[in-house]
């Protein structure tokens, strides 16, 4: 027995030693959490429109809390993903689009994802390939039945596939910056179902050349293949639900 220990000590010191990584704990979200995540998702889905004010007021009331947290989740969504904008004496404001931030959105998401693309590959290159097949083979179902919401969802977790693999924070941060923005914007578009065909012929592309280890040649794919969805009646679109 350890000297000043007695039995009992002893046998709790033995039991704190034994390995605990199997047992997950959950831990409970923050109010402003939920708040954030609440008022994200109805930006991304369209509540608002581009540029509207966002009354603390008016989603106190709708989501039964107090000005708090949706102050606090309004300051997150600002600074983490530029989804609205905070004007001093003004108020809050979803952020609104011109012509020139969708040609630096659609630049910058082709670099960014041309880079993850190579980092996934270099270092979880099975693993990226397995989980697009999968997202994939439930895109043929959704095409088929013209969901357009289950597509936008399913066409970002095929993207956002590189950015995870890549296994790089850099890239996580900055994809956060952008991502929410350009999610928005789609979700404000009405996408025919030539178009989410041809989008998923072009996920199938992307693919076959993983497959088949044409990093580069994907990375080049990646530029019409992502600008191909700001078309110039979808720039109209967006100007007049601005």
């Amino acid at each position: 027995m350890e000297p000043g220990l007695t039995m009992e000590e002893k046998k709790m010191k033995n039991r704190l030693k034994r390995d605990f990584s199997h047992i997950s704990i959950e831990i409970p979200k923050s109010i402003t959490q939920v708040i954030k995540e609440k008022i994200r998702e109805m930006i991304i889905h369209g509540d608002f429109d581009l540029g509207q004010a966002i009354s603390e007021n008016e989603l106190s009331n709708i989501l039964m809390v107090s000005k708090t947290p949706i102050r606090e989740a309004f300051i997150w969504l600002s600074y983490n993903e530029n989804l609205v904008n905070i004007i001093p004496r003004s108020g809050t404001f979803v952020f609104s689009v011109t012509d020139e931030d969708i040609n630096d959105l659609i630049k910058m998401r082709v670099i960014l994802e041309q880079g993850a693309i190579r980092e996934a590959m270099e270092k979880n290159a099975n693993n990226v390939i397995v989980e697009l097949s999968n997202i994939l083979s439930k895109s043929a179902k959704i095409n088929a039945e013209r969901d357009t919401q289950a597509y936008l969802k399913l066409d970002h977790d095929f993207h956002y596939v590189f950015v995870k693999y890549a296994d790089n924070k850099y890239i996580s941060q900055a994809h956060l910056l952008i991502s929410a923005r350009l999610l928005a914007i789609r979700y404000r578009l009405d996408f025919t179902a030539e178009y989410i065909t041809s989008s998923n012929r072009g996920h199938a592309t992307i693919l076959d050349m993983l497959k088949n280890n044409n990093v580069e040649g994907v990375c080049n794919f990646i530029t019409h293949h992502i600008g191909s969805g700001f078309t110039e009646r979808a720039r109209k679109l967006l100007a007049l639900k601005a």
